[in-house]
């Protein structure tokens, strides 16, 4: 069911991400630096929650079902991944934002099944909402919709 599949994204962001956020440091080789996710969280009370930066956050958003005959059901859960990050500097943090985005579709695309608790998943959009000032910084975020389908067999 879809907490399942929130945690086991949430198991493959910390355990990936490290990795591929250093690939593309690497690879881009231009001085802008990825840290490591400071927080990961499954909330939607982001207001109190920035505290801890860059930060995600995995949402459950909604899990239509096709109703089936018989004893198995169909879901496609709608899970939205949203990325803060802050910085001085508001180009630099545009483009840490995209190679953030980029890490995580990297991440979640090394395995469609996300374990096997899926039978297929797909990223279907990115949204990239303006920075705006919070202090001295620019905070800016971004989301990413995974749909995720499940076959569920009730017993």
């Amino acid at each position: 069911m879809i907490e399942d599949i929130v945690n086991k994204i949430k198991l493959m962001l910390e355990t990936n991400l490290p990795a591929r956020l250093d690939e593309i440091e690497a690879s881009r080789n231009d001085g802008i630096v990825l840290n490591d996710i400071a927080a990961y969280y499954v909330t939607n009370r982001l207001k109190d929650m920035l505290v801890s930066f860059p930060c995600i956050f995995i949402l459950g958003e909604e899990t239509p079902s096709a109703n089936r005959i018989g004893k198995k059901r169909d879901f496609r859960h709608r899970i939205i991944i949203r990325i803060f990050i802050r910085d001085v500097d508001e180009e630099i943090l545009q483009r840490q934002l995209w190679r953030y985005m980029e890490a995580v579709e990297k991440v979640l695309n090394q395995d469609v099944t996300l374990g096997g608790v899926a039978t297929y998943s797909v990223i279907t959009a990115h949204k990239y909402n303006p920075a705006y000032k919070a202090g001295m910084l620019f905070v800016k975020d971004a989301s990413l919709v995974l749909e995720v389908d499940e076959r569920y067999f009730v017993n």
